[in-house]
């Protein structure tokens, strides 16, 4: 379970060029973590972070999906290569869209999920 939460924190790290928990404060880095951070945004992936992603939901989603505080709770790996398939789908459908919103098709990208 401690490789699926890794996992989640890497591919955020990949798509968005930076941690997933990046605090000064090892206090505040702690209490992130843990989920014992008071205020609004407990999540495990921030409203800040959501935004380095670009909104994609498909991808937030599957980010959450592994990265369950509680180790007993998180996904085998079988499930989360299940989920991958799913997700990426999604997230190029996703991809296509946004840009066909603004005004054409993001170039070098055959649509094609990876697998």
């Amino acid at each position: 379970s401690a490789d699926i939460w890794s996992l989640g924190c890497l591919l955020f790290e990949l798509l968005a060029g930076r941690y997933l928990f990046q605090d000064d404060d090892f206090g505040t880095f702690w209490a992130r973590i843990t989920g014992r951070m008071q205020g609004t945004d407990q999540d495990v992936v921030s409203d800040a972070n959501v935004e380095r992603l670009e909104g994609c939901t498909p991808l937030v989603e599957f980010i959450r999906y592994m990265l369950v505080r509680e180790p007993q709770h998180r996904p085998t790996i079988s499930a989360v290569l299940r989920r991958y398939r799913i997700a990426a789908a999604e997230a190029l459908k996703w991809r296509s869209k946004t840009a066909d919103a603004e005004g054409g098709r993001a170039g070098g990208d055959s649509g094609e999920p990876v697998t």
